[in-house]
This record gives C-alpha cells, sequence and structure tokens, in this order.
C-alpha cells in the first residue's frame, strides 16, 4: 500500500467510497429503524408525564451501558481483523476496490455507536430536569432526542449484525487468495 492510498481513510471519503447517503438509507435497517421509531411515537401517545420521565431516566442509563459495551465490541472486532490481515490481501482488495466496502461498515458503525452513546447520555441527563421549569419546547426536544434514539438504536444494531457477513466475506476473500497464492507458489 502506498501513503496515498492510505490518505482516503477519512470518515467522509470512505462514506462517498461506501456509495453516500443513499447506500446507507436505502437498506433494511433503516427501514426497520423507522418502523421502531413510529412504534415509539405510538407508545409514547399513551404515556403520562411521570411515566414518560421515568421512561427517559431508565432508557439514558439502559442504551448508554448497551451501546457503550457494543462499540467497544465493534473496535475490537475491527483491531482483531486489522491484526489478521495479510499484506498481500489488503493490497488485492485496495487494487479491486473491495477494502474500502469492507473497512466502511466497521468504521460507520463505531461512528453511529459514539453518536448513539452522546444522545443516550444527554437524554440521561436531561431527564432529571424540573419538567415543570423547561415548558413544551423542552419536553418536545426530549421526546424527539428519544425518537432519533431509539430509531438509531435499532439501525446501528441492525448494521452492527451485518458486519458479521462482511467479515466472513474478508474471511472468504483471504483463503481465496491463500489459495491462489499456494497454487503458484507449487507452479
Amino acid at each position: 500500500m502506498d501513503n496515498g492510498q492510505l490518505d482516503n481513510l477519512s470518515f467522509f471519503q470512505l462514506f462517498c467510497k461506501y456509495g453516500g447517503i443513499k447506500r446507507l438509507f436505502n437498506t433494511v435497517e433503516s427501514y426497520v429503524g423507522l418502523l421502531a421509531s413510529y412504534i415509539a411515537v405510538i407508545l409514547l401517545l399513551f404515556l403520562q408525564e411521570e411515566g414518560l420521565i421515568t421512561l427517559l431516566n431508565s432508557y439514558g442509563v439502559l442504551l448508554t451501558s448497551i451501546s457503550a459495551g457494543i462499540f467497544g465490541i465493534v473496535v475490537s472486532a475491527l483491531a482483531i481483523i486489522t491484526s489478521l490481515s495479510n499484506t498481500k490481501l489488503v493490497k488485492v482488495l485496495i487494487k479491486h476496490d473491495i477494502f474500502y466496502n469492507l473497512l466502511f461498515p466497521f468504521y460507520f458503525s463505531a461512528v453511529s455507536w459514539g453518536v448513539n452513546i452522546i444522545i443516550n447520555f444527554l437524554i440521561f441527563i436531561l431527564s432529571y430536569i424540573d419538567w415543570n421549569s423547561i415548558g413544551d419546547t423542552g419536553k418536545f426536544i426530549l421526546v424527539l432526542l428519544f425518537i432519533i434514539s431509539f430509531t438509531c438504536f435499532f439501525w446501528v444494531l441492525l448494521n452492527t449484525i451485518t458486519l458479521v457477513g462482511i467479515t466472513l466475506r474478508y474471511i472468504s476473500y483471504g483463503n481465496q487468495l491463500l489459495d491462489i497464492i499456494e497454487y503458484v507458489e507449487e507452479d
């Protein structure tokens, strides 16, 4: 790999190489996230203010913890895959524009879990504010954060599950390359 190729690993450059917003949001994962959001809105309509405060407090703590744990798993998985990578395999994958499609979903997942952690922590903190003092606009913002968080959580969770398939594809490419190398070395 030359340094010019390594310079193209910023989030936004990989995002563009991956296919941008259209490829990212036109997925089953995003549709399930929207469905989850719709369900959340319907459920919120049936809650009294006290129940909503309790829900937001518990939700903020629970999802901050879950998101942080999954964030750690995603980063660890990427570290393991990177450490097991064969230099020849990486060069071949870069040459055929496959490497970035394998790498970006891990990057995206880690960034998304990080954003989810921040949103959920914010919900947790804001849920302790006196609801009488924040007014309707403050309540609306807090409920909107909850809906965004709920949608993102399901969307990112499903995107993270797809990393298993990406990992299996990466292993398959590595095995194919090893077979080719062994074949060439035999001749």
